[in-house]
């Protein structure tokens, strides 16, 4: 299961879509489209573009040029050597009658182009791609054309010898002997998500330290309006009301914090129910841009709490340690996952420092290194419902929170397909050939069928509902939501360490993009 289940407060939107969406790939798979597909797709600079309709038809190209500069190489080389050029001679001319063959084939392919394009009312821009393509591909190949008849009706060496140089030259141009680097899956510009076993959390202020995440020595500063912080330690450093990359105190954060009525209760259980957790490390967002987007991960969802606690004139900064989640809390909160061993890979593979605490053979906790908010608050004796004076720097973690999971509606069982069945079915209506390994046939009239039919059970089904919402049909998962008059007594968790406070997140904190031409 995936870390982000579809938002069961979502109106339903044309559901039955969604929902019937594995019947419909199924249908589509199996029916035939028109293959406009050879003049939509994007071509290459190479010679004649990417003109041949059928991938034989251009390997067969690709591979005769490719044997027709070797030739010329060889008779130049036999040219140079005044040893006789006859037999290459005959190999170039053979050369020619295929490049004539195929040009027969790429220009009847073209034209098929043309037809199925006007068939099927196709764009104009579409036409004019066609149509630039066929002449491109024409003038590079009566320029071929040419080389090879200068090459080959030349009256003496010389003028072969320059005919064969000429020839070179245009190949070259081409880059023809530059060759696509074969398909490799292990080396992708990209790679999956994986754990990374080694990237344990810190678990002392010592090993925060020697990573050199400190925090800042607090300055002092005068109080602010009618709400005292003064007597806090630490509270009157003039940073913790600043800017910084992430926390942006724009109009729209100033706004937000207005319309929670500057109030920190308020403030903090807006982001803590309203907010999607994203599991990966590093500060993605700023503030405003976390607002919008409604998720993110530890660092961005603190920015956005400490952005509203700022704009309402309460001292806020970040706290970075590591904490222990009880693993049944921690399955929940990754995505309701079975098993511990995965979710904590998941966070893993985020880039999360993550190991597991076992007890007894069996995983009871899951260790991550965590990011979470601590403000000066008024919290004795009204945990935040009243602020008059800080007393307390609370703790404050916008980012952990318990779901509800609700499965979506079964739509073969509503239906009544029977999926063996309608495979059988679909099987039965064509030929199958096991033993050469080709089938024909088939006939996708009994999918559409299918799909048809399991649509309208399925309307029918949504119709009887009452006030269906996407979680209703297609599942989802919903965060528990906790409203309090006052701010909560602590962590949701056990605190291993706290390793570092911070005003403004530290560059180490903040994720590099490295590239290179």
């Amino acid at each position: 299961m995936t870390a982000m289940a579809p938002d069961l407060h979502r109106p339903l939107h044309n559901l039955w879509q969604r929902c019937t969406a594995g019947i419909v790939l199924i249908a589509f798979g199996m029916l035939t489209l028109a293959p406009t597909a050879a003049v939509a797709r994007e071509h290459s600079p190479d010679l004649f573009g990417s003109a041949m309709s059928a991938d034989s038809d251009e390997s067969r190209f690709a591979f005769t040029l490719k044997r027709l500069t070797k030739r010329i190489e060889r008779l130049t080389e036999r040219l140079d050597n005044a040893v006789d050029e006859t037999s290459e001679k005959a190999q170039i001319r053979a050369l020619q009658r295929e490049f004539e063959r195929l040009d027969r084939v790429v220009t009847g392919n073209l034209a098929r182009i043309d037809r199925q394009l006007a068939d099927q009312g196709a764009p104009h821009a579409l036409h004019a791609r066609n149509a630039e393509m066929q002449a491109l591909y024409r003038m590079h190949y009566e320029t071929l054309a040419a080389h090879l008849r200068e090459v080959i009706d030349a009256p003496n060496v010389a003028s072969m010898r320059n005919a064969a140089a000429s020839l070179q030259t245009f190949l070259r141009s081409f880059q023809q002997e530059r060759t696509p680097a074969p398909f490799d899956p292990d080396a992708l510009p990209f790679q999956p998500r994986q754990p990374k076993p080694d990237n344990h959390p810190r678990e002392s202020t010592e090993a925060f330290e020697q990573s050199g995440l400190r925090g800042s020595a607090p300055l002092q500063f005068a109080a602010l309006d009618d709400y005292r912080f003064d007597l806090l330690p630490g509270a009157v450093d003039p940073a913790l009301f600043a800017e910084t990359v992430e926390i942006r105190l724009t109009p729209v954060i100033h706004a937000k914090a207005a319309e929670l009525g500057h109030d920190p209760v308020r403030i903090y259980h807006f982001v803590r129910n309203e907010f999607e957790w994203t599991p990966s490390w590093g500060a993605m967002q700023d503030a405003e841009l976390t607002l919008s987007a409604r998720s993110g991960n530890s660092l961005d969802l603190s920015s956005l709490l400490i952005s509203l606690l700022r704009a309402s004139g309460i001292p806020a900064r970040y706290a970075h340690g590591a904490v222990d989640v009880p693993e049944d809390r921690f399955r929940n909160w990754a995505g309701g996952f079975d098993s511990a061993r995965a979710a904590a890979d998941f966070a893993s593979s985020g880039g999360i420092p993550t190991t597991v605490i076992t007890r007894g053979g069996q995983i009871t906790h899951v260790r991550l290194e965590h990011v979470w908010v601590e403000a000066a608050i008024d919290y004795v004796p009204s945990r935040g419902a009243v602020m008059r004076s800080a007393d307390t720097w609370t703790a404050l973690d916008p980012s952990f929170k318990q779901h509800d999971y609700q499965p979506g509606l079964d739509v073969a069982a509503i239906a009544g397909l029977d999926g063996q069945a309608l495979a059988d079915a679909f099987v039965g209506s064509g030929t199958v050939n096991e033993s050469q390994g080709w089938v024909q046939g088939l006939d996708p009239a009994i999918l559409v069928a299918a799909q048809e039919y399991a649509q309208a059970a399925l309307e029918a089904h949504i119709e009887q509902m009452t006030d269906p919402t996407v979680g209703d049909v297609v599942g989802g998962r919903r965060a528990i939501v906790h409203e309090a008059p006052v701010l909560p007594s602590g962590l949701p968790f056990d605190r291993v360490v706290t390793g570092a406070r911070y005003a403004s997140l530290p560059s180490a904190l903040r994720p590099t993009l490295t590239f290179g031409f």
